[in-house]
């Protein structure tokens, strides 16, 4: 478990600053190219499956507004803490 611990440690650090969205659709394009499916047991979604697409579109566009709500709220409060004078510093 310590090995995996130590890759995502620097797969988070070389992913932090990459457009996780282009790599994503990079990585569907050359997957689907290829010919190899995935299968997400939770969903029951079939990647090569065109309702599968659809299903993936739709849920991709659920969670990027849930990723632009949760930013928006935790801005929110940042200001909010500024305005009412309680300003933290992380060091």
């Amino acid at each position: 478990m310590e090995a995996y611990g130590k890759f995502a440690q620097v797969y988070d650090l070389f992913m932090d600053n990459v457009d996780y969205e282009g790599w994503a659709d990079c990585l569907e394009k050359h997957l689907k190219e290829e010919g190899i499916e995935i299968y997400f047991e939770k969903e029951n979604i079939w990647t090569l499956d065109s309702k599968g697409e659809l299903l993936i579109t739709i849920m991709s566009s659920l969670e990027q507004e849930e990723s632009r709500s949760i930013s928006e709220n935790v801005t929110w409060g940042h200001r909010k803490r500024f305005a009412d004078g309680k300003v933290s510093f992380a060091y």
